[in-house]
């Protein structure tokens, strides 16, 4: 997702005062995902990106507060509508770790774990270059390191008998990309049928427009004179 510049660099100047974090500070806690939400106010009006970090910033609290009052399902739905709105969010995936392991639910919880790990990696990275600044600076907490986290992950996932190296992440697919591989699948079959089609219309045309004077052979496509009752190309009788 795109971030007008402008924004980054106000969030930038924004973010010098997050608590630190340190290994004894609780990774698993809901309470280290919490934002500053007072920004919200700060973000200049603008287009999609400022729109979209808006809808994020209302999204993710609100899953907090449900999450708070032990409305998993409502939570759920916020947390996955809000990493659509900004899906280098990397906590958002943290989030939803969380909640699925308060479920019950170890595999699933593993593989956001697995996500939130990957993209915490590509923060560190450096390759959310626009959007480092304004994570930095809606978070409430100092963004943790990469490699203690995925030794505080990796153990957390071994007490569940889960190797954190054969966890695949979570992929969500945008709901936008769902009509979008319908529409190309159904380019792909209309290409195909018209692949298969023409070439059989073609020969059919030629076979009932022969030149003058001549046939057109049904098998090979061969042009044959009046005369001949059989293809001289592949011995086939005329008509088959």
């Amino acid at each position: 997702m795109r971030i007008l510049t402008f924004t980054a660099v106000f969030f930038l100047c924004c973010s010098a005062c997050i608590p630190a974090f340190s290994q004894d500070d609780d990774l698993f806690s809901f309470k280290r995902l919490s934002l500053k939400a007072a920004l919200t106010d700060k973000i200049p009006e603008g287009g999609t990106a400022e729109k979209n970090i808006r809808s994020f910033i209302e999204l993710f609290t609100r899953a907090l507060l449900e999450i708070s009052a032990g409305n998993d399902d409502e939570a759920e739905t916020h947390l996955h509508a809000a990493m659509e709105s900004w899906p280098e969010f990397f906590r958002t995936d943290l989030a939803l770790a969380l909640l699925y392991e308060r479920r019950g639910d170890e595999r699933t919880a593993a593989g956001y774990y697995k996500s939130y790990l990957k993209k915490l990696k590509d923060y560190h990275d450096g390759r959310y270059t626009i959007s480092a600044p304004l994570i930095r600076s809606l978070s409430s907490f100092e963004i943790e390191k990469y490699d203690l986290a995925y030794g505080l992950v990796s153990k957390r996932l071994g007490a569940y008998g889960i190797s954190i190296e054969k966890v695949r992440p979570i992929i969500i697919v945008p709901a936008i990309a769902l009509p979008l591989a319908a529409a190309g699948g159904a380019v792909l079959v209309c290409a195909a049928v018209c692949c298969w089609l023409w070439p059989l219309v073609r020969k059919r045309y030629r076979m009932a427009h022969p030149p003058g004077g001549f046939w057109v052979c049904g098998h090979c496509d061969a042009e044959n004179p009046d005369p001949n009752k059989v293809c001289q190309e592949c011995g086939r009788p005329r008509g088959m």
